[in-house]
Formats: C-alpha cells, sequence, structure tokens
C-alpha cells in the first residue's frame, strides 16, 4: 500500500528503525509532497515501511504539486510516470 501526505514543512525522511521519521529542514513555514510504502496486515492495520519498494520505503519526495500528482497516478494505476506524461502531452495536441 502506498500513503500521500502533504506537509507544511520542508524536511527529510528517514523510514529506519527508531528513527523519528521526519527532520524538518528549519523552522520557517515550507511544503511538501511525499509518499511512502507501507506494509499492512490482513485487516489493514499498518506494520511498518516496505523498505524494499521505492527508496527505502520512500515513494516519491518533492516540493511539485505536479511531480507529486504524477507519482500518486502512477502508484495507483501502475502505469509509469512517463507513460502518463505521454498520455497527457497527446491529449493537449488532440484539443
Amino acid at each position: 500500500m502506498t500513503q500521500m501526505f502533504i506537509a507544511n514543512f520542508d524536511g527529510d525522511l528517514d523510514t529506519a528503525d527508531g528513527a523519528n521519521f521526519y527532520k524538518p529542514a528549519s523552522r520557517d513555514f515550507g511544503q511538501m509532497f511525499y509518499g511512502v510504502h507501507i506494509l499492512v496486515d490482513r485487516f489493514g492495520n499498518p506494520l511498518g515501511f516496505d523498505r524494499g519498494r521505492g527508496e527505502n520505503g520512500v515513494a516519491f519526495k518533492t516540493k511539485d504539486v505536479t511531480k507529486a500528482l504524477y507519482s500518486i497516478a502512477s502508484a495507483s494505476t501502475g502505469l509509469s510516470i512517463e507513460a502518463l506524461q505521454k498520455r497527457a502531452a497527446a491529449k493537449k495536441t488532440a484539443r
């Protein structure tokens, strides 16, 4: 399962056991979009990060909302970001 988040801070993500998970880059307001791969049990309860997927369990991390939306669409459809961008470009030129 992949979970997506919008954060009102910019920082680093750490999925290692015992880590604080995120470390804000500064005290100033920032924004980032990120997704993490989660292992769940048969009832949907989270068991931890799926560190075998993405970059140590992190699906994506960006400040760019367009990149975040493509990453979400890719995770939910199974299509690559490149394939989704190609489809969007084809629809744009067909108009």
